[in-house]
């Protein structure tokens, strides 16, 4: 039987279940709820009889070999030394024989779980030297959901990022709420509107948004340090967080060209296959940390979030966007990996431009969330010589990005004297493993290669879903809106959008937009 990432396996004599999870250099790990990881070296074992020296399973708390010792990152049986577990004992041990699959069942929170069970006094969030670690990370999100217990619907946030950003999105996964982060920047009538809408609801929210919805029947609010502080008096919930893969996580509101909100649903199962699809767990250095300056309710903020801790990168949160401010902050932190926006990177690449001092600890620049002119990033790559940049292309309904732009092809594309290989740095890359981009006609069909049409997109993380409404198209595609084409090499090149939307991390009509924070 095949392991893949994000299964579950279940012993055929017990209750215990244990997931599948990819590690750095494509090792199988299996992990369960609140236990550290030990890789499997048998990618094809479940179902057969487990190794000779294969690792019992310690019911509920451990893998352990024979001394009660954790081998964490060695091969079965080659005798590397772990971390010791006193009084792990041999209760309630089972040989690996006997598992079976129980089906691709994973809650968002159960990657923080990994991430903090298997190096959990590693910094998650904030200073390199007194940020938030894995572990306290997973104990906020416990205590958090503890505030959130016995609550109803959905937990709403309209601020910027802060630590109750992560602290409330994991507490929400905890209590099987749906998690709706909230453009704080609309005017005030349409964001009451969709606070509305979303009753009954628990809404995180600075002042403003908390006087605009005080009147709002069935929601509660809070501001984002009331709830943690109000957390931090708790103790952690006991209850066991829900794995239904077909829940509700995320929900992101998106405009069409009338400006009437619609309302992406991303399911556990959209966002785990992201995660695992596209991050490798822990395979971060230690001194690694990107600087997030997307919003919240930006499908790259939440996605930024938890591919970041599942790959165990510190992150670095910034909450209002200013280049001068952006780079201080990235030179102050060692910064090592950020993600901007066309806009965004221009400004920075001018603030980079006037004081000459560079972004020395920098190694990975990724952008998105709109088309990059080709002399910004030929500027930016000028002066940031030995930063590896990557282009993503995606939407709130795909789950982040569906295709990527290398830094190989970046390299490819300025050393090249070749029209047809530059060109690619105007493209949005090559679509990711597990997922087919395809362009037709208005009418659905494939064009010829290299022809002009919509874009069509499917695989495991597209959810194509708004409330109450499937827009998947047969075969599971879901139609982008966005135009382009497909160059004989398989890079994406994407046009524009198909319809009149002005596109600010998110999709919003012109007149719904003004600055209410």
């Amino acid at each position: 039987m095949q392991l893949n990432p994000g299964q579950r396996l279940r012993s055929a004599s017990s209750e215990a279940e244990v997931i599948v999870i990819r590690a750095p250099k494509g090792e199988v790990h299996l992990t369960c709820a609140g236990a550290p990881m030990i890789p499997f070296e048998q990618a094809q074992a479940a179902g057969a009889a487990a190794p000779a020296d294969a690792p019992p399973l310690l019911i509920g708390k451990r893998y352990c070999d024979e001394e009660g010792r954790w081998n964490c990152c060695a091969p079965a049986g080659s005798g590397a030394a772990g971390r010791g577990l006193p009084g792990a004992g041999r209760q309630g041990r089972q040989a690996l024989a006997g598992l079976r699959l129980n089906g691709a069942a994973m809650n968002i929170l159960t990657l923080l779980e990994i991430v903090a069970a298997a190096d959990g006094d590693r910094v998650a969030l904030g200073d390199r030297d007194t940020g938030l670690t894995y572990a306290g990370l997973l104990d906020l999100a416990a205590r958090t959901a503890r505030r959130l217990d016995g609550g109803e619907g959905t937990v709403l946030y309209a601020t910027t990022a802060s630590p109750a950003f992560p602290a409330a999105l994991f507490a929400a996964a905890w209590t099987g709420r749906p998690f709706a982060p909230l453009s704080y920047r609309l005017a005030g009538d349409p964001l009451r509107r969709l606070i509305a809408a979303q009753a009954p609801a628990l809404l995180v929210a600075g002042r403003a948004v908390l006087d605009l919805a005080a009147e709002v029947p069935g929601v509660t609010g809070t501001g984002p340090d009331d709830l943690l502080r109000t957390a931090a008096t708790m103790p952690p919930t006991e209850t066991a967080a829900p794995q239904d893969p077909e829940a509700p996580a995320v929900l992101l509101h998106t405009s069409g060209t009338t400006g009437t909100p619609k309302v992406a649903v991303l399911r556990h199962r959209h966002l785990t296959s992201y995660v695992l699809e596209s991050t490798e767990l822990l395979s971060a250095a230690p001194d690694e940390a990107a600087l997030v300056s997307v919003p919240p309710y930006h499908i790259a903020g939440v996605a930024g979030l938890l591919t970041g801790i599942y790959s165990g990168r510190r992150i670095v949160q910034l909450p209002n966007f200013e280049a001068a401010e952006w780079v201080r902050l990235a030179r102050e932190q060692h910064v090592t990996h950020a993600m901007v926006v066309p806009t965004m990177l221009a400004r920075i690449v001018e603030v980079l431009r006037a004081d000459g001092g560079g972004l020395p600890a920098l190694r990975h620049l990724s952008y998105g969330g709109g088309r990059m002119p080709r002399p910004v990033i030929e500027r930016a790559l000028e002066l940031l010589p030995g930063v590896d940049f990557v282009n993503g292309y995606g939407l709130t309904e795909t789950t982040s990005s569906i295709a990527v732009l290398t830094p190989q092809d970046h390299r490819d594309a300025v050393a090249s004297a070749d029209p047809r290989v530059r060109r690619r740095l105007e493209s949005v890359g090559r679509p990711l493993p597990a997922v087919e981009i395809e362009v037709r006609d208005s009418g659905g069909r494939p064009v010829p290669q290299g022809s002009a049409g919509e874009l069509w997109v499917r695989g495991p993380q597209v959810s194509g879903e708004y409330a109450h409404a499937s827009h998947l198209e047969e075969g599971g595609w879901f139609r982008t809106r966005d135009g382009g084409w497909i160059d004989e090499d398989g890079y994406v090149y994407v046009e524009g959008r198909l319809d009149d939307v002005i596109v600010r991390g998110e999709r919003t009509c012109p007149r719904a937009r003004s600055r209410t924070r």
